[in-house]
């Protein structure tokens, strides 16, 4: 083999073509292959990156309207919510915004169509069911949903829903993918060409070198003959470094400018290692802080005394600080507002802070880098803002008129609470759920309908007059002006109107109307016209009444003074005239009662008062008055002095009864007395006897005085001479009516009258003069008026009370006391007798019932007439009987507190064939119907003391009910007159009585059988 040869094959056999191939085909693909990893990793983070940033905008926006909108959800305020999603129209990428319900229904939307609907899906459901933070529900390539809590005092009353849509980021993915296999595939070309170009070079350059070899020495054919390619490696390799070094510089130059930029910078950077402590702060972060960087470096802001807090004043805790939340969540925090307070006392500052990490190539936190924009005067803005708006809402919520906002289909969008309050309605009665027309009457929905063509067309109304209906059906009358909003392409979209409350206006209108008309119906009922003279014109008007009063024809009056005076009667006209004229001098008022003349010869009487104003300088300007007939009320006070001097004369016959039947009983027993003695001697005595005559003398002396004890007692009352069922009530409504002509109305009458009311026996009459003198009694009690009412009412024995009551003086315990005392009074003299209340008395106890009387001072006074359920008025029997056969032998007890009639009845009775003993007094009686012998008749005296006949009968009644008793009185009472309807075997005889009288009496009641 030559030496060419030898040098020929030396480069094949050290670079073999098949190895510069796979050299070539290994680099490639070598570099492929990690273009093709790295473009992969670079979109797999890009696509995390660009989620997580989609999440985090989604999330930020759902947040921002649900702190937004809390307030407009607490009010219901539908159309506020519309109005602060409509602009999110226009934000990028958003499919759709919502605010829901706890249970899912849609408040709002940014698709109207949707508003109203539930959302019902599983994850929809989960959702509102989870716990109250944000949350991601959809995070695909296509679509990020995130929901926030609208929370109030830490509790979820509301959701908020946003929808971005991932379009330009699965564009941005695409197009990194594209480009990343383009990039791969020029990796590859590029990769092959530098491979051929380097494989090439190298064989080239070994070639070289062999060849130097082979002429430096020839004993080395192997060592490459060219030294230049070395140098030029060399260049190459300090051409790399002089780049590098440029490159350096370069950084170098950037960190100054980052530096410098740092240091002047306005917003405050801090940078935190991992545990917190502070490494590096801006002058702008010093400045904030207040110290210098050597105080700071090393220390957290907890241990440097600051503080931060939230929007509504909560400290954040060391867990809530931005550094903390960053590490443990391992993400940005953008444009959180928080309040910066530090420990020397200086004021507090409002920031707007970004918190992020610095990660290294690995993905690990090497720090976290906190940015703080002082936003003082703007959130202090918008504090004053907030609270500007929340007095504008206080002042929205609580003015003086009605305010509300309706849908396009006439929905209540919003409602102030003046408006609520007036309906009655709780808000979420109201809105979102009633429309207008629901409020208001028929009538009102007519004009709504009507006028809401020409609203629409104008877009406003004023003045329009609604009734509107309250929740409890009262009508609330309002004003309406309203306004309506529309797209610019005049799509209408809502009203807004203010509502004033015109019911009182309405209702004064009305009243004064209904005044005016009642004081022309007040006028005529009360006959009481006014006039007005004008005494600068010399002109009078006259109301009305006053032409009907006057009885004159309105076109026919001269409607001056002059013919008022004639109108006058001629006796009276003259005093009138002076009284006006006296009051014009003296400038005070006048008030005269006189006389007018009819044209038929009639005479009226008026009550005319008047009164004149004047001017500074003392000139008669104008006289009012008043004319009212009272025609009426003076011949109601002439019957009344007539009816006065009538109940006087009735009081004085009360008066002359009440003492005839004081002594009536003690006169009948000394009649009696004189009846039985004369009466025994002419039984003894023939009739030839002068003596008989002298003594028939004397029993007929005693039945005339008897006879006139009897007329007297008539007065006081205590017995009814006929007693017959009555209506109490229409006994009380006669004599109302009675006194309200007679006491010409001093008193307010009332009665209260119940209905059905069981009858009373007795005599109307005596009832009616009760009630008189009862009723007087109340009006003397009153003198300056007041109010007297009757009143009736069933009681539970069967009974009727009878009740008068008035307002008056009253009574104090001392005179309550003697009220019943006859003869007993506390009005002046000739002003009362003292025998009325007596006088009442009698007739209850001639009715046999009670009175009561109730009364304190300033309170005024009650008197109860209680009368007894109805009994059977017993017969008197006949006095033409027949004289009694001769009575049985029986033994009879005479009881009487009267010694005469003990010592003159026994003799009698002993004639009769009676064996008589006495007793002075009940109890006495009682004592010897104990012992024997048997007693077979009882005579009882009804006054008694100790026990009187009834008391003594009641308990002969209740010991020996058969044993017969005859009660003898002086007095006849209806207790009495009642006693054999009620007793067995029991008579009553009136004191005196005759021999004969006696002897029939015992006849009828010893043969009468026992009852059973």
């Amino acid at each position: 083999m030559t030496r060419d040869g030898l040098s020929r094959s030396r480069p094949r056999h050290l670079w073999p073509r098949a190895f510069r191939h796979r050299l070539l085909a290994g680099t490639a693909l070598s570099l492929g292959l990690a273009m093709v990893l790295f473009i992969s990793r670079v979109a797999l983070q890009q696509r995390s990156g660009l989620l997580r940033q989609s999440e985090d905008r989604a999330s930020v926006l759902a947040q921002a309207l649900a702190a937004s909108n809390l307030s407009e959800f607490l009010e219901s305020d539908i159309q506020g919510m519309v109005d602060l999603l409509r602009p999110l129209a226009a934000y990028p990428d958003l499919r759709y915004a919502m605010i829901l319900t706890p249970e899912g229904r849609v408040l709002a939307h940014t698709d109207p169509s949707l508003v109203g609907q539930y959302l019902s899906d599983e994850g929809s459901r989960t959702f509102l069911a989870g716990p109250a933070r944000p949350t991601t529900l959809i995070r695909t390539d296509r679509l990020i949903d995130v929901g926030a809590p609208i929370l109030a005092e830490g509790r979820a009353v509301g959701w908020v829903r946003v929808g971005l849509g991932q379009e330009a980021t699965t564009a941005s993915l695409r197009a990194l993918v594209r480009d990343g296999a383009a990039f791969t595939a020029l990796a590859l070309v590029l990769g092959a060409m530098v491979s051929l170009l380097v494989s090439r070079r190298l064989s080239a350059g070994l070639d070289r070198l062999v060849a130097l070899a082979r002429e430096t020495d020839p004993n080395h054919s192997d060592i490459p003959s060219r030294r230049d390619e070395l140098s030029e490696l060399g260049r190459a390799f300090d051409r790399l470094t002089r780049e590098l070094d440029h490159r350096v510089r370069d950084l170098q130059g950037r960190e100054r400018f980052l530096h410098d930029l740092m240091e002047h910078l306005t917003v405050a950077v801090l940078s935190h290692r991992l545990d917190g402590a502070l490494e590096y702060a801006n002058p702008a972060a010093l400045a904030l802080l207040g110290l210098p960087l050597e105080q700071i470096e090393g220390r957290t802001l907890q241990e440097l005394g600051v503080a931060l807090f939230q929007e509504d004043g909560q400290i954040l805790e060391a867990g809530e600080f931005p550094v903390a939340r960053v590490l443990r969540e391992r993400t940005s925090i953008r444009g959180q507002v928080l309040g910066f307070r530090k420990g020397d006392g200086t004021p507090s500052r409002w920031t707007l802070l970004d918190a992020f990490p610095e990660v290294d190539l690995t993905g690990g936190i090497r720090r976290i880098l906190v940015a703080l924009v002082d936003i003082t005067e703007r959130q202090e803005a918008k504090i004053r803002l907030k609270q500007t708006l929340a007095e504008l809402e206080d002042l929205y919520q609580n003015a003086p008129c009605g305010y509300h906002s309706l849908g396009p289909d006439g929905t209540f969008l919003r409602i102030n609470d003046t408006e609520l309050n007036w309906l009655g309605y709780a808000r979420e009665e109201v809105v979102g759920r009633m429309t207008f027309l629901d409020l208001v009457t028929p009538a009102s929905r007519h004009v709504f309908l009507e006028n809401f063509p020409d609203f629409i067309r104008r877009g406003w109304v004023h003045d329009l007059e609604f009734d509107m209906v309250r929740k409890d059906g009262s009508l609330l009358s309002v004003l309406a002006n309203a306004t309506a909003i529309k797209n610019p392409d005049g799509t209408y979209l809502y009203s807004r109107s203010t509502l004033t409350d015109v019911t009182r206006r309405l209702k004064a209108e009305r009243a004064l109307r209904s005044s005016q008309s009642s004081l022309a119906d007040a006028q005529r009922i009360a006959r009481l016209g006014n006039w007005d003279l004008d005494l600068v014109e010399g002109t009078l008007t006259w109301s009305e009444e006053i032409y009907h009063i006057f009885e004159l024809d309105p076109a026919a009056f001269g409607a001056s003074y002059e013919a008022f005076l004639d109108a006058i009667h001629p006796e009276d006209r003259e005093r009138v005239d002076r009284a006006y004229r006296g009051s014009l001098v003296d400038r005070k008022p006048y008030d005269i009662v006189h006389r007018l003349l009819m044209p038929d010869g009639r005479v009226k009487h008026v009550h005319e008062r008047c009164e004149t104003h004047f001017d500074p300088d003392g000139r008669a300007l104008r006289s009012v008055g008043t004319v009212q007939d009272i025609t009426d009320q003076v011949q109601a006070e002439e019957e009344r002095r007539r009816l006065e001097a009538e109940v006087q004369h009735f009081r004085r016959l009360d008066s002359l009864g009440s003492l005839a039947g004081g002594v009536a009983h003690d006169m009948n027993n000394i009649l009696a007395v004189m009846m039985n003695l004369s009466e025994l001697q002419l039984e003894r005595l023939t009739p030839s006897d002068p003596a008989a005559q002298s003594f028939d003398l004397i029993r007929k002396a005693c039945t005339r005085g008897a006879d006139l004890v009897r007329k007297l007692t008539q007065f006081a009352r205590k017995q009814i001479e006929k007693a017959e069922p009555l209506d109490l009530n229409a006994l009380v409504r006669e004599q109302r009516e009675l006194l309200e002509r007679t006491t010409l109305r001093k008193a307010e009458w009332v009665t209260d009258l119940a209905d059905p009311l069981p009858v009373v026996m007795g005599q109307a009459s005596e009832i009616g003069n009760a009630i008189i003198n009862l009723s007087l009694n109340a009006l003397d009690a009153m003198p300056r008026g007041g109010r007297i009412t009757l009143r009736t009412r069933a009681l539970s024995t069967g009974g009727v009370e009878l009740s008068v009551e008035d307002n008056g003086t009253g009574m104090p315990p001392e005179v309550l006391a003697r009220a019943l005392d006859p003869f007993f009074t506390t009005k002046p003299v000739g002003k009362g007798t003292g025998l009325g209340l007596a006088t009442v008395y009698g007739t209850m106890k001639a009715h046999g019932g009670t009175l009561e009387i109730r009364s304190e001072v300033g309170q005024g006074t009650t008197v109860h007439l209680r009368f007894p359920p109805p009994a059977i008025v017993p017969r008197e029997a006949s006095q033409s009987q027949a004289s009694a056969g001769a009575l049985p032998p029986l033994r009879v007890l005479l009881v009487d507190d009267d010694e005469l009639i003990r010592l003159t009845l026994p003799p009698l009775l002993k004639d009769m064939g009676l064996a008589v003993e006495t007793a002075e007094d009940g109890l006495q009686a009682l004592e010897r119907l104990k012992a024997p012998p048997t007693v077979e008749l009882v005579i009882l005296d009804q006054n008694m003391p100790q026990l009187s006949g009834l008391e003594t009968l009641d308990r002969i009644r209740a010991e020996w009910p058969t044993l017969p008793v005859l009660l003898a009185s002086g007095y006849r009472e209806p207790e009495i007159a009642a006693l054999p309807s009620r007793h067995a075997r029991v008579a009553t005889l009136e004191k005196p009585y005759s021999l004969e009288t006696l002897r029939q009496t015992l006849s009828r009641l010893l043969s009468e059988p026992p009852r059973p």
